[in-house]
């Protein structure tokens, strides 16, 4: 291998360092966090109603995809001029690209799974078995649209300039020889992974606007029921009735019950939603810079990346691989929006929360 290649190799990976310890920082992040939130909610957390039974198949995912998809960045990054082996690139590109779209079918389906829980409670609903079933579907098909990766991808030979220097780079590339087939291919994966994203966003929409109203009704409910009250009286406000609606279960068509008027109840729900958004939301946002980045790439046929500034390539690397963060980011949602994984946690670590043993009484009405 010319020295002149090593040499500009080591000075590209000294300016991209920043993004390097990014990625790195990712992948611990990553792996750890849904190693636990996958042992949590598996050992720790009832899920009864089969609210959140999508979490510890995404967690498991999110953390593969975490390893892989970040030590692919990760050597792409240390070793963009010199990749070490053309077989670890093909599989690292067949790996990754498998779990990204696992885990973004799964965000789909998880948004379908709200949609008709919230939008539409009294129609079928998912049951057990489907769940079960789509997951299934959704890695062998992920799985299979990945395959072509393995014959397209590859380290690639090339000559390209970087810092004044022309010299001849070995890089792994999604597609080493161009012909109609592999464009067709890389076409697909992108249209697939935007239609993704389309239906996903279409699918929660409805679900936001309808706890967005939900709530809204029930502050101004609660708003008048607090001007009506006498002063003088004794607050009868927990003693009220219930309000409760039949959903039907799509597996076993038993009729549960969905408490309405117990505040709680109501901000749980309201949380749990909110918290399947936020981590839709993520997975768009994350996204969105790769989209970008690859309509420059097919758009400005004479934009080279490698004649950017520092700052330029750092961002120019960062927008290329935000993706990742779809995968690291969830356990933090989890944490911040998940009573019940926090309560899980501190019993975990041994700790209390503040409230003692009065929030232990309240943990069946936390969806």
């Amino acid at each position: 291998m010319d020295v002149l290649t090593q040499q500009m190799n080591s000075v590209y990976a000294s300016i991209v360092y920043p993004n390097t310890v990014i990625k790195g920082a990712s992948i611990v992040l990553g792996c750890s966090g849904n190693v636990l939130v996958f042992l949590v909610y598996t050992i720790w957390i009832p899920d009864r109603d089969n609210i959140r039974y999508f979490i510890p198949f995404l967690a498991v995912v999110d953390a593969l995809g975490s390893l892989f998809q970040g030590t692919f960045y990760l050597v792409a990054d240390i070793y963009a001029f010199i990749f070490p082996s053309d077989v670890v690139c093909r599989l690292l590109y067949f790996v990754f690209t498998s779990l990204s779209g696992i885990s973004a079918h799964c965000l789909l389906v998880m948004a379908l799974q709200r949609f008709l829980f919230i939008c539409r409670p009294f129609g079928r609903q998912m049951s057990l078995l489907n769940k079960r079933l789509s997951l299934v579907f959704i890695s062998l098909a992920s799985g299979a649209y990945a395959i072509p990766l393995l014959f397209y991808s590859g380290v690639k030979e090339e000559t390209i300039s970087f810092r004044g220097q022309n010299f001849t780079a070995f890089i792994c590339r999604v597609v080493v020889h161009v012909s109609s087939s592999s464009t067709a291919y890389v076409t697909m994966l992108f249209l697939l992974t935007l239609v993704n994203v389309i239906l996903t966003s279409v699918l929660y929409i409805p679900v936001c606007k309808t706890m967005f109203r939900a709530s809204k009704s029930i502050r101004t409910t609660s708003q008048r029921e607090s001007s009506s009250v006498d002063p003088r009286q004794p607050d009868k406000s927990n003693s009220r009735n219930i309000i409760s609606e039949e959903v039907i279960d799509g597996e076993n068509r038993d009729a549960k019950k969905v408490m309405i008027g117990k505040p709680k109840t109501n901000a749980a729900m309201s949380r749990i939603s909110v918290m399947f958004f936020i981590v839709i939301l993520v997975y768009i946002i994350s996204y969105i810079p790769s989209f970008i980045v690859i309509l420059i790439n097919h758009t400005l046929k004479e934009f080279d990346p490698l004649q950017l500034s520092d700052a330029g390539l750092n961002t120019w690397r960062f927008f290329n691989t935000t993706s990742l963060f779809n995968h690291v980011s969830n356990p933090f949602i989890y944490l911040y929006y998940d009573k019940k994984f926090r309560k899980a946690l501190d019993k975990l670590i041994g700790r209390r929360t503040s409230k003692g043993h009065h929030s232990g009484r309240h943990l069946r009405n936390i969806e």
